[in-house]
């Protein structure tokens, strides 16, 4: 092999190593932040329903101050009933489907609204049976408690939506910019560095031996499946710095989420980055693998051509 060959071998392996750190970023985001599956696991495991609850029994807690004790267990009890597992779950995947379809570009509207409005009629209608009776007369009595489930619905501060685009966690933190990045690169990221690495493989394929195809593909795997590794490590770091600065001042979620923020979003990035981690190693076995395979081609070319030669 010439300079000339081996100057383009050479270039076409860095071709190939740099689409393949790209190829399995973009599979690391297509099985994470990408699958909505993903984030429904991911609330199911750590039992992210009782959010909803949460939320609302922190408004209450804000707004009636004054309420006796009874009373407000009453609200807890109504607020259980009205705010259930399945209506969360249901919020969450409308939630991250209208997320999806706005980075995927088959929505041109950020949707991510909760509607409570039936929630606070429903309310007011488990509120009744649970509120304290304060009359023997049943008309009376009964006019009575719809008026008190009405004024606690009412001071209790219940909105008609939760908009979560301007909620000051997302608001302070930025991640709109980034999600509006994201949505602008995502039809070239989706395709392009499955072209880019087809193409230079293909070119190494059909410019060499298949020995030397396997060997620099396989080398060129290898490397850029550890360099994904580091990079996973260094960006875990920087990562964690983000998550401190940007939640050090949210004492509030944790009232609403049941949970220490900090440690769900480190769960969260520990998750996404597991994944990627995995396909890496996985890329590294690969090209070993390929690797392997192009030096016993190699070999046993070497051997025929001396066996021809001979002959």
């Amino acid at each position: 092999m010439n300079f000339k060959q081996l100057a383009i071998l050479i270039f076409l392996s860095i071709g190939i190593f740099l689409s393949s750190i790209v190829v399995q970023l973009a599979i690391s985001a297509e099985c994470t932040i990408l699958n909505a599956d993903f984030y429904s696991s991911f609330v199911q495991k750590h039992n992210l329903c009782n959010i909803p609850q949460n939320f609302v029994l922190l408004t209450i807690k804000n707004n009636t101050r004054e309420l006796d004790e009874k009373t407000y267990q009453s609200l807890i009890k109504a607020t259980s009933s009205t705010f259930s597992e399945d209506w969360t779950q249901e919020q969450v995947s409308g939630l991250i489907s209208n997320l999806l379809a706005y980075l995927k570009n088959t929505s041109d509207e950020l949707d991510l609204r909760i509607d409570f409005r039936e929630q606070k009629s429903q309310f007011i209608s488990q509120m009744l049976p649970v509120l304290p009776q304060a009359a023997e007369d049943d008309i009376i009595n009964r006019v009575l408690i719809v008026n008190i489930a009405e004024n606690l619905s009412t001071s209790a501060g219940i909105p008609d939506y939760v908009d979560i685009r301007y909620t000051s966690l997302v608001t302070d933190s930025g991640i709109l910019t980034y999600i509006d990045t994201a949505r602008t690169y995502y039809p070239y990221s989706k395709y392009l560095p499955f072209l880019m690495f087809a193409l230079f493989f293909l070119s190494v394929l059909f410019l060499y031996k298949i020995s030397d195809c396997l060997k620099s593909t396989g080398y060129a795997l290898a490397a850029s499946g550890l360099t994904v590794i580091v990079f996973v490590s260094y960006i875990s770091g920087v990562l964690d710095s983000g998550i401190t600065s940007q939640l050090s001042s949210y004492d509030e979620l944790l009232a609403i989420t049941g949970n220490n923020p900090k440690i769900l979003a480190s769960i969260f990035k520990n998750s996404i980055l597991t994944v990627s981690n995995k396909i890496a190693i996985v890329c590294c076995l690969a090209g070993i693998s390929l690797s392997i395979v192009g030096i016993f081609a190699a070999k046993i070319q070497g051997k025929s051509r001396k066996i021809s030669q001979q002959s």
